[in-house]
């Protein structure tokens, strides 16, 4: 069944003109879908849009997968870490500078309430950095950039085995 869904995802369910948000996903009213089913699909749509250039369509497509799951479960630290991920990545793409700025926040938002409620969460911790470097290099903000090193390192602390964390540190010295 998953697989099913990431390949409606991969082959584009608007070119097939069906909405990921309506009935008939694959098959399957998304709406009705198991929540774990729906997060994995909502990272399909993030992967996708990530390995293809950021299109809206897709990062509004796993937003919405997201926003489901969190609106169901609130305490989804997955969802809500993602959520605030697909919010960073919506912020990039933004040319108006008061929606960057709200996208920006709301990215925080979510990936702040993931660590409220497990404080440990390395995943959560990284992509908070993420937003918050992707913010420092578009509005030239060195407080954010220091903000986003704190982030990894405090991901690092948690997994010190991490390649990626200690990837994206390194790009930010």
């Amino acid at each position: 069944e998953v697989i099913g869904l990431v390949g409606v995802a991969e082959h584009g369910v608007h070119q097939s003109g069906v909405d990921s948000r309506g009935p008939d996903v694959g098959g399957e009213d998304v709406r009705f879908l198991d929540p774990a089913l729906r997060l994995r699909l909502g990272n399909a749509y993030l992967e996708l849009a990530i390995r293809h250039g950021l299109p809206r369509e897709q990062l509004e497509d796993a937003r919405d997968q997201f926003e489901d799951v969190v609106r169901e479960d609130p305490g989804e630290i997955k969802a809500l870490a993602s959520l605030g991920l697909a919010y960073g990545y919506l912020a990039k793409i933004e040319r108006a500078t008061k929606r960057r700025r709200e996208l920006f926040k709301l990215a925080a938002r979510n990936c702040q309430d993931a660590l409220r409620q497990k404080p440990t969460d390395d995943r959560s911790m990284r992509n908070l950095g993420l937003i918050y470097e992707t913010q420092g290099r578009i509005e030239n903000n060195p407080r954010r950039i220091k903000d986003a090193i704190r982030q990894y390192e405090e991901a690092i602390s948690i997994r010190p085995d991490s390649r990626l964390y200690h990837r994206e540190l390194g790009l930010l010295y």
